[in-house]
């Protein structure tokens, strides 16, 4: 069964990078995680976060190693 995961963006950092120029770079590297179907972002046009990051996963568990990984490589802070 498919699961529709979502995931809010944000920073503590004015001065951060676009969310959108992290997750093009992020979202091509987590393909390695198994059982991601699709992985979209959305941003507002107004401001830069936050920003909402709308995957469909195959597991829960897919989703939480892909996040673990992140967390620890420092891809989200």
């Amino acid at each position: 069964m498919t699961r529709l995961v979502t995931f809010e963006l944000t920073s503590a950092d004015r001065a951060a990078d676009s969310p959108a120029s992290f997750l093009e770079t992020i979202l091509p590297q987590n393909r390695c995680f198994e059982r991601r179907e699709t992985a979209e972002f959305a941003v507002s046009e107004n401001a830069p976060f936050p920003a909402l990051l709308i995957e469909n996963r195959q597991s829960k568990a897919g989703f939480e190693a892909c996040l673990n990984w992140n967390f620890e490589r420092g891809g989200y802070a």
